[in-house]
């Protein structure tokens, strides 16, 4: 996508060199420009090895020149050059399609072929997008005929009623008691498999359970999580290392990690005649992202800030990947209706963009009366009139998103600590304001004042330098389709 340009070469500058007058403003933010290399100008003499001073965050090559770029185009700049560093790679793209390939014969072998009408194994989320970080899990939802859900549910009233009949009267009246908390359903046992990876190496091999008894091709009459966990432990034993089945949350799940690749999947089960929204969700995406050229790199920025700050998992009251992209989705579409009511031109800078996010989500919106829907190219509606679905009494100040796949659905209802997001939001607001704001307070990265850099992604551009140089070495042209004139693009410094 390319965006519009401006030439800022003043008229007493007729002595700089002949390129500095077509340079651009800001970096087109499409997906081919990820792996393409910056011509270096500044030297240092602290420089890394590759070449780029060591000040910098991974995702700057050299320092920005204040006196021909604005702050809100530095920004812009830093945003695009953050999309392309967390990207992922080609190689990347194939282990996690190898993984999911193999999870798919072993579903097979549990729950029968799809050919058979058995069990269709669905990619969605991050995974279908293409808009995961390097270490977001991989989403599968096992699509079962209704018979196996009819298991499901014998074998979970069996439980509660063997449960009901063993507990004391005493014991029964303290869970009564504890019922109240509206967090209970929505807070799953275990650990988040995308956030603390440091806590299972640590807990080792207690994670995963030795195999019962007996293969799990003779335990029909169990539920389909507990079949699959029994499956992974006996065919995938050497290679995990954590394995857990979440079957007391509003979405059971069975979540395991392979060791030898270290990503997580999270796995969960529909059944034929009910409508599941996860793969609906990747379709929506795709199409807005096609749509709305932001979209894609506001997307990558938000979900590294929140994740940085544990705030991105759901189950633990955070903000999850689908409803922060109807959130952006909806911004977008109020950003661009009131750039057409005031005849403005649509806006492409991307730190302008991120800042506005901010304070919108972060000081503006007004959460006690106020939902947001992505429907009709975007759309406010008081809570009140649609109370069942999306007025909560007991949380005035969270945040109701409707879902355009099932528009009785609040996606923002499992987010109870929506509150600590908004907070985080219009800190993140004022931290950016007093970088672009006049009198702008200078700093060698705007972008790194809210997103903090880490040594895995010194170690993931050094990666991809050494994979481009390779595909160079190669005579290929990469993923970038290659330097056609059309195609470069030079940063404004």
């Amino acid at each position: 996508m390319a965006t519009t340009t401006t030439n800022r070469t003043a008229s007493d500058d007729d002595d700089d060199d002949s390129d500095m007058d077509e340079a651009e403003d800001f970096l087109a933010f499409d997906d081919n420009n990820s792996n393409k290399e910056p011509k270096e100008e500044t030297k240092e003499d602290d420089d890394d090895d590759d070449g780029t001073p060591s000040d910098l965050p991974p995702w700057m090559d050299y320092h920005t020149n204040v006196r021909r770029v604005t702050p809100l185009v530095a920004l812009h700049n830093e945003i695009v050059g953050f999309c392309n560093l967390m990207s992922p790679m080609p190689e990347e793209m194939e282990q996690r399609k190898a993984l999911v390939e193999r999870f798919k014969v072993l579903a097979h072998k549990v729950f029968g072929k799809e050919e058979e009408e058995k069990c269709q194994v669905v990619v969605f989320g991050s995974q279908a997008t293409g808009l995961f970080l390097p270490t977001s899990d991989i989403d599968i939802v096992l699509q079962l005929p209704e018979e196996e859900q009819k298991k499901k549910d014998e074998e979970e009233n069996a439980d509660n009623n063997s449960a009901d009949s063993s507990k004391p009267p005493k014991e029964e009246a303290d869970d009564n008691n504890s019922e109240g908390d509206d967090t209970a359903d929505s807070k799953p046992t275990g650990e988040s498999t995308d956030n603390n990876n440091n806590s299972q190496e640590q807990k080792g091999e207690n994670n995963i359970e030795e195999p019962p008894e007996g293969s799990w091709k003779d335990m029909r009459e169990k539920s389909p999580l507990d079949r699959l966990a029994d499956a992974l432990r006996e065919e995938w034993i050497d290679e995990l290392s954590y394995l857990e089945v979440l079957s007391k949350t509003k979405v059971p799940l069975v979540k395991f990690t392979h060791g030898p690749t270290n990503l997580s999947v999270d796995v969960s089960f529909s059944f034929q005649q009910k409508q599941e929204t996860g793969p609906g969700a990747a379709t929506l995406i795709k199409t807005l992202m096609e749509a709305m050229p932001p979209l894609r790199p506001l997307i990558f920025v938000l979900k590294y800030f929140l994740k940085a700050r544990v705030l991105n998992e759901p189950y633990s009251g955070g903000v999850g990947s689908y409803m922060l992209q109807l959130m952006i989705v909806s911004f977008l579409q109020h950003r661009e209706r009131d750039a057409v009511t005031f005849g403005k031109p649509g806006l492409y800078n991307l730190g302008c963009l991120l800042v506005e996010f901010f304070d919108l989500y972060g000081t503006k919106f007004n959460y006690p009366t106020t939902g947001l829907s992505v429907r009709h190219d975007g759309a406010f509606f008081r809570k009140g009139e649609r109370k069942e679905a999306f007025l909560a009494p007991n949380r005035v100040f969270s945040i109701a998103v409707e879902n355009p796949l099932d528009i009785t659905m609040d996606v923002g209802r499992a987010s109870f600590r929506y509150n600590t997001v908004q907070r985080s939001f219009a800190a993140a607001y004022k931290v950016l304001l007093a970088h672009v704001a006049n009198p702008a307070q200078p700093t060698v990265s705007i972008l790194g004042t809210i997103l903090p850099p880490s040594d895995e992604m010194m170690a993931r551009k050094r990666a991809k330098k050494t994979s481009s140089a390779l595909t160079a070495a190669r005579g290929g042209t990469g993923t970038d389709g290659g330097d056609s004139p059309q195609r470069k693009k030079r940063r404004f410094r």
